[in-house]
Parts: structure tokens; sequence; C-alpha cells
């Protein structure tokens, strides 16, 4: 018998947490991310995706809202252009997620989620330097969450030896 749960319906369909979204009138950051990610983990959702983002882009000024950019989202939908297969989209996001360095650099306080989004985000874009460079910057080399989106961000750009290297490190 199928299960009627809204929860059993997450894998499958997204009308349930957008409805759910939508009757939300400030959603935060937190909100944005669950559901930019949602759509992203659905390959067919690509646009639909890209244009969540724009709405939370665009919405959170007009809110009002102080707090810089939500650049959680960004490696998301970076891995989603890679999967598709969509350059264009992909040179767009890989754009946003310079300009998120700039909020991030603006950040007042910085945690192993904010780095390691970043360290990933520039991963995704195919840029190592710069990941490397963010880690050696975070002064958290004790965190094994930046150690891993640094490994995995190697491993991801066929730079092995790298990651091995790193992996030795740790």
């Amino acid at each position: 018998m199928p299960s009627s749960s809204p929860v059993s319906s997450l894998s499958s369909n997204l009308d349930y947490p957008t409805s759910v979204f939508e009757s939300v009138q400030r959603p935060n950051s937190f909100l944005w991310t669950a559901l930019i990610e949602g759509y992203c983990r659905r390959s067919s959702s690509l646009h639909a995706c890209i244009g969540i983002f724009k709405q939370m882009m665009l919405r959170a000024p007009a809110q009002g809202e102080d707090q810089p950019v939500n650049i959680y989202p960004l490696p998301s939908l970076i891995r989603s252009c890679a999967n598709a297969a969509a350059l264009r989209e992909g040179q767009v996001i890989h754009g946003l997620v310079l300009s998120a360095r700039k909020f991030f650099d603006e950040m007042p306080a910085k945690d192993a989620v904010s780095y390691s989004s970043m360290i990933d985000g520039y991963a995704k874009a195919g840029d190592m330097g710069s990941a490397m460079m963010l880690f050696e910057q975070s002064g958290r080399k004790t965190d094994l969450v930046l150690w891993s989106a640094l490994i995995s961000g190697f491993t991801q750009n066929g730079l092995p030896r790298e990651a091995i290297e790193m992996f030795d490190k740790i």
C-alpha cells in the first residue's frame, strides 16, 4: 500500500515541498537552499533550479535583508549544470561563484560550512588553485569537512595525485 505521507513524496515529487516553501512569507537562507537543492537533485529540473536561484537573488534585497547573498546552493547549481552538460549555464554559475567570493569575504563570521561551500564551488568550477588558496587562508586545517571538500575537488577534477597528497597530510 503506497504511503500518503508528504515526506515520502519528497524523493519523487517536488510539489509538496514547493507548496510548503511558498506558504512561508519570508523564507530564510536554509529554506531557499533546501528548495534549490531539491530541484538540483532532479536532473530534469535544471531550469527550475536556476529559476529559483534567480528568484532568491532578486527577492533578498527586496525584503531588505542585511545578510550577504546565500552562497550555499552554488555547489549544487554547478553540479547540476555539469551533469546536464549545460555549459552556458555553468559559465553563469561560475561567474556567481566569483561574485559569491566577494560576499564570502564580507561575511562577519565564517564557519566550516561556508568555507567548504566555497571550496566545493571553486572545485566544481574547475578552479582548484582558488580552492586550495581558500583552504590555506581558512586557518582550519584540523577541520575534516574542509579536507574532504578539497580532496573531493581534486578527485573530481582528475587530479588523483594531488588528492592523495592532501589525504596524506591529514
